[in-house]
């Protein structure tokens, strides 16, 4: 299983620099929001953004249930074909993340979307 993620680079409180990683993540959620020593942290424009809450929690579900325990003989099994059924879906929730983002841009921070084209080559 290859791991994908959208980078946003974020500017906050003059030169300090914070990364936001939307990365598949089984049961975290896609957010994360790490200083520039790449420890979690938390931004206020993104964790209490209430539309990107929920799209985080959308995507977190879909992603979760990817993975199957006790199945095809191994203790934690990930869905591919499952996956492939449903990228429409996540593509469909990415884009959506992606507008908010845009909309909420105070120009502090730029958007790297490696997602998107793992998920159309599926």
């Amino acid at each position: 299983m290859e791991l994908s993620f959208l980078l946003i680079h974020v500017k906050k409180e003059g030169n300090k620099m914070f990364i936001v990683k939307l990365i598949n993540e089984f049961v975290h959620g896609v957010l994360w929001v790490c200083d520039e020593d790449g420890i979690s942290t938390n931004y206020d424009l993104i964790d209490e953004d209430v539309e990107l809450t929920r799209l985080n929690e959308e995507t977190r579900k879909l992603f979760d249930s990817y993975y199957e325990f006790d199945s095809h003989d191994q203790s934690c099994w990930f869905n591919e074909e499952l996956e492939r059924k449903t990228k429409d879906r996540m593509l469909e929730l990415i884009r959506k993340i992606k507008n908010r983002l845009s909309e909420i841009n105070d120009g502090s921070f730029i958007v790297e979307d490696y997602e998107t084209e793992r998920l159309e080559k599926l």
